[in-house]
C-alpha cells in the first residue's frame, strides 16, 4: 500500500466528494502507477453504471459513434477484447450495436468488473472477465480478432510502447484506441494532459511497435471538452499465417495454461490466482506459490 492511513481516508472523502483523486495523489508527488489506478477505479465503481443510467442519450451516441467505425473493420463473428472495460457500459452498446453477442473485458478493478458482470446480464450478453493489466494481458498471443480501449490508456504516460505493443500481442487484426489525442488538442487539453500524465504521441508509439494507422477520427461526443479522443484503427501486418488460438486465460506471468482448482486457476507450474464472483484475479500480484497442491489434484 502506498499510501498512509490518512491519506486513504482523505482519498474516501474525496471520492464522496466529487474530488479528482488522480490530482489529489499527484500533488502527494506519488507515481500514478497500475497499483494507483486500480485504486482510483475500486473506489468509482458503481459510478459509470449511474452515470449511464442517467445519461442514456449520450451513453448511445457515443457508443453508436464508436461502433460505425469499427463495423468498416470487424464483422458479427469477430472477438473483441475491451482493455479497461469498467463496468462495460460503452462496450455492451458496442456489441449490440455491431450484432455481436459475446466479447472478453479486463479491467484494474474487480468491482468495476462484477458491476460489468450483472450489466452483460441484464443486456443479454455474455462476457468473459477478469482482473489485469495491460501490460501483462492473461491471453495467448493472437486470441482475438481486436482489442479496444475507450479512455483506458489514457492515465499511463510513459508506457504508450509497451502497452500498444501487448495490445498488437493478443490481436490477430486491429487495435481501436479511441483515447484523448495530445497532438490534436486544444492548449487546455493539453496542460491538463500533462498535469495528469496522460498518454501522448500515440501515433509515434504505433509506428514503434511495427503496426500501421488505417484511419484516425475525431470524437464529436465527448463527456467532457477538454478531454476529447480520437479513434484510432490501428492494422496489425501480419507476415505468416494466422494460426487459431483458444480464448482461455493464460497466467501473466508465463503465459501458461490455467486450470480450475480450489476456487481459482492454477499453471501447473506453480502459480495459482484466485477467483472471486466468478472473476479471476490475474495480475501478477495476484499470483500465490503453489509447488505442492494435494496428490489427489493430480
Amino acid at each position: 500500500m502506498k499510501f498512509s492511513i490518512e491519506q486513504f481516508l482523505e482519498l474516501r472523502a474525496a471520492r464522496l466528494e466529487g474530488q479528482n483523486l488522480t490530482e489529489l495523489i499527484t500533488k502527494w508527488g506519488i507515481p500514478i502507477d497500475f497499483e494507483v489506478i486500480s485504486l482510483i477505479y475500486e473506489m468509482q465503481a458503481g459510478t459509470y453504471t449511474t452515470y449511464a443510467n442517467e445519461n442514456p442519450e449520450f451513453t448511445e451516441r457515443f457508443a453508436k459513434e464508436i461502433s460505425e467505425t469499427l463495423s468498416k473493420y470487424i464483422s458479427k463473428e469477430s472477438t473483441i477484447l475491451d482493455c479497461g472495460t469498467g463496468e462495460s457500459n460503452i462496450f455492451i452498446p458496442i456489441l449490440k450495436n455491431l450484432g455481436i453477442k459475446s466479447g472478453v473485458g479486463i479491467d484494474a478493478s474487480i468491482s468495476r468488473l462484477t458491476w460489468a458482470k450483472n450489466n452483460a446480464v441484464s443486456s443479454g450478453l455474455d462476457l468473459k472477465l477478469a482482473a489485469a493489466d495491460f501490460g501483462r494481458l492473461p491471453l495467448p498471443d493472437k486470441s482475438v480478432d481486436a482489442v479496444l480501449t475507450v479512455h483506458a490508456l489514457e492515465p499511463n504516460g510513459g508506457r504508450e510502447c509497451d502497452l500498444i505493443r501487448e495490445l498488437g500481442r493478443v490481436a490477430r487484426k486491429y487495435i481501436f484506441l479511441v483515447e484523448p489525442d495530445f497532438e490534436n488538442a486544444s492548449s487546455q487539453q493539453k496542460l491538463r494532459m500533462d498535469k495528469l500524465n496522460f498518454v501522448r504521441n500515440l501515433d509515434g508509439a504505433i509506428a514503434q511497435s511495427g503496426f500501421s494507422i488505417s484511419e484516425k477520427v475525431p470524437v464529436n461526443n465527448n463527456s467532457r471538452v477538454l478531454n476529447s479522443a480520437s479513434i484510432t484503427v490501428v492494422e496489425i501486418s501480419q507476415s505468416d499465417p494466422i494460426k487459431s488460438v483458444g480464448l482461455d486465460w493464460v497466467d501473466p506471468i508465463f503465459r501458461q495454461p490455467l486450470i480450475e482448482f480450489e476456487n481459482g486457476l492454477y499453471n501447473g507450474m506453480g502459480l495459482w490466482y484466485p477467483i472471486i464472483r466468478g472473476i479471476p484475479l490475474l495480475c501478477d500480484s495476484d499470483a500465490k506459490y503453489l509447488y505442492s497442491p494435494t496428490p489427489k489434484f493430480f
